[in-house]
């Protein structure tokens, strides 16, 4: 498979870089080979950039012309590296001494750390990238949205749709993703990014500790931190971009510091593309980034002088304006700002700034923020928390839930964008604590100095969200290796039963992850806890009836605006049993129970984190399966369409089948918005909208649904409804 490709240019590259000598001797042959690695990411990085915005410009982005480019690219690196092997002759045999070296000298208990590890995590997380379709909302709502209509126009401008997020959003990550499916003709290679990415940031992680003053040890123990941190696990085999973010975060921090101590230039390049691309695939990245930006400035300023740290202040600022220039300009050009749509142009934009700023605020943002990750499967506990965080706000005289900020809740939620990182939080909380008893330090103190002030940064600019878990992560990556040198100190060797007992018990992230599930166990753990639902949200009129009859003790009587039964009083422990056999007697938990990735159809595994999307279309899609000509969505609400895409397409997907054929006017003013598009079939969420706009003699069969339609005209048309 031509998908093969890349990874292939990956490996040579890494290797091509070997054969750069300068920083070899400084830095080890086992540190050196890791560098090479995060080099090669970073270079391959570049040049999906250039490839996608060069091609752009003829609408030159195609399966012939990518596959073409990449065949190219590996068979020139393989000359290259035949030319270096010629001149300078690799020298092997030491090269492998050294290594086997290395190895003996690792504590044998840190190698069955390294081996199972391997096993229980990188394995199966791999193969879960591969044999589960995409199925992140997020991702099915704008980040794999924008690349089919990216590949169906054949360029990367804007496009006409009913979600605008799909546009203005960072789109670093997508750019990479992209190349997965036009290198497979699939979406089968679309969460090995973001895995990649996890494996890339393991790697760069154990190479900041090692900067840090960590032992081969440490960087072990930082490392099987990051591996078991909750929400790296579940993100690692999504096709979200927040690993992606934090690669490209972890990367700017190593070459930061390996600047510090080797001031080579083509350092300052690898640290300055490594902000540039993170900030590009999140715009979060910036504010984790700020403190490190002023404490490297001030150190470049005492290393280098007033004149090196102004040329290095311009490699950032160029390389800034290099990434972000096409896309910012895309935005202006349509938008009339640089970011998100200013009002006059009638589209809607998120708002996810807080509107208030206050030293108050901040402390609320940040009380809230970790508040996140103190959730455990206990009702009773979660609520105790609650108060205690609504206890304390009321203190400051700030308000718990602002408008345009979600409900805060403490909970125990299993799912990739929100799942808490409790007991990583809590070796972190110590940790941080144990820093003040460390003495000699300097560098690990001012390295959780800006950690923090970027947690506080983030606290204070971006409203409050529950989904916030994942945007995190570049905290949780810092704080993996805060904790490793911290605990390495306190602990010693006692630290490998801690990294043993986070890797047996992280493995429930891996198997009963809900969007990819190996086994049932979320049902299990729940069964085992006597689990109770916060809220009961009925699927049927049976389980309704059961809650009325049998559960309004605890619930209450009538279902909510959501449809759902809310937990009124705090069940006893003795009782937690009898409500949860009662709900699991009339199958409310079958849905976990039964279902798993070898279980479910590709269709439905597209839908797992959306289930009721599914069953809204689920009697369409024997027929949508069926077409073959192209489709036009005209929806109502400002939803994504990728699952229902991906749903119908066969072994080669089709990448211009489906556009939006109903959108705002002033999209109508975009060059993509004149490639014509006909269509014969129209998949909508309101049938309103295609008797209001299609004439009756048009229309030959309308097959509906739940919740959606699919029509069949009498002829192809090429019609565009403004709405």
């Amino acid at each position: 498979m031509f998908f093969f490709i890349l990874p292939i240019s990956i490996l040579l590259i890494a290797i091509i870089v070997q054969y750069e000598q300068s920083i070899y001797k400084k830095m080890g042959v086992i540190g050196f080979l890791r560098r090479s690695f995060l080099i090669s990411l970073l270079a391959h990085s570049l040049i999906i950039f250039l490839f996608n915005e060069i091609l752009s410009l003829f609408d030159g982005l195609t399966i012939i012309n990518t596959r073409l480019f990449w065949s190219i690219l590996v068979i020139l690196e393989i000359v290259v590296l035949y030319e270096f092997y010629q001149t300078y002759p690799l020298r092997k045999g030491q090269a492998v001494r050294l290594i086997m070296q290395f190895w003996k000298n690792i504590r044998y208990a840190d190698k069955w750390l390294i081996y199972t590890a391997i096993l229980l995590y990188i394995i199966p997380l791999m193969i879960l990238s591969v044999i589960v379709p995409p199925n992140n909302f997020d991702a099915h709502s704008y980040h794999l949205n924008r690349i089919i209509e990216w590949l169906g126009n054949h360029n990367i401008n804007h496009y006409p749709t009913r979600h605008n997020q799909q546009l203005y959003h960072n789109v670093f990550a997508e750019y990479i993703v992209m190349h997965t499916f036009l290198l497979s003709e699939s979406d089968v290679f679309a969460g090995t990014v973001q895995f990649l990415a996890s494996i890339g940031s393991i790697v760069a992680c154990s190479l900041v500790t090692k900067r840090l003053g960590g032992t081969s040890s440490v960087q072990i123990l930082s490392s099987v931190m990051l591996v078991t941190l909750p929400i790296a696990i579940l993100e690692s085999t999504s096709v979200q971009v927040d690993y992606v973010a934090s690669f490209f975060f972890i990367t700017f921090l190593y070459f930061g510091y390996e600047a510090l101590d080797y001031p080579e230039g083509d350092t300052i390049i690898f640290m300055a593309l490594s902000l540039a691309f993170g900030s590009f695939s999140k715009y979060t990245i910036f504010m984790y980034s700020l403190p490190f930006c002023v404490y490297f400035g001030l150190r470049f300023l005492q290393l280098r002088g007033f004149i090196g740290s102004v040329k290095i202040f311009g490699i950032f600022a160029a390389m800034l304006f290099f990434v972000f220039m096409p896309f910012m300009f895309r935005n202006y050009d349509f938008f009339g700002d640089v970011l998100s749509p200013v009002k006059e142009t009638g589209l809607e934009a998120e708002n996810l700034t807080v509107k208030e700023f206050s030293f108050k605020n901040t402390i609320s943002g940040m009380v809230k923020n970790v508040g996140l990750h103190i959730g455990l499967p206990s009702n009773s506990y979660n609520l105790f928390m609650e108060s205690l965080v609504e206890k304390l706000h009321k203190m400051l005289g700030v308000n718990l839930n602002p408008d345009g900020a979600d409900t805060f809740l403490v909970r125990f939620v299993l799912h990739e964008d929100m799942v808490p990182n409790t007991i990583h939080q809590t070796i972190l909380f110590f940790s941080l604590v144990g820093l003040f008893f460390i003495k000699g330090k300097t560098r690990l103190n001012y390295f959780a100095l800006c950690a923090c002030a970027g947690f506080a940064i983030f606290s204070s600019l971006m409203i409050f969200q529950l989904w916030s878990s994942r945007t995190q992560m570049p905290f949780f990556l810092m704080g993996c290796i805060i904790s490793a040198v911290v605990l390495d100190r306190f602990l010693g060797k006692w630290t490998v039963y801690l990294s043993f007992a986070l890797i047996l018990f992280s493995t429930v992230f891996v198997l009963a992850n809900p969007s990819k599930p190996l086994v049932p166990l979320r049902y299990y753990s729940k069964k085992f806890l006597s689990y109770t639902p916060i809220a009961v949200c009925p699927q049927n009129k049976r389980q309704e009836l059961t809650v009325v009859r049998k559960l309004t003790k605890f619930y209450s009587a009538t279902l909510n605006k959501n449809k759902c039964f809310q937990l009124q009083n705090i069940i006893p422990r003795k009782d937690q049993d009898v409500v949860f056999e009662i709900l699991d007697k009339v199958g409310y938990f079958d849905e976990e129970k039964y279902e798993t990735v070898f279980t479910s159809d590709k269709t439905k595994l597209y839908f797992f984190n959306h289930p009721n999307d599914y069953e809204k279309c689920r009697d369409l899609i024997p027929r949508m399966k069926s077409v073959q000509e192209n489709i036009g969505i005209l929806f109502k609400a400002g939803n994504g369409y990728y699952h229902y895409w991906a749903m119908i397409q066969g072994d080669k997907y089709q990448f211009g089948q489906m556009k939006y054929i109903g959108y705002r006017p002033k999209y109508s003013e975009l060059s993509n918005a004149n490639q014509k598009f006909e269509y014969r079939y129209i998949f909508g969420d309101d049938p309103g909208l295609l008797k209001h706009y299609y004439k009756k003699n048009l229309i030959d069969t309308v097959y509906s649904s739940k919740g959606f339609y699919f029509a069949k005209l009498k002829w192809k048309v090429a019609d565009i409804i403004s709405l």
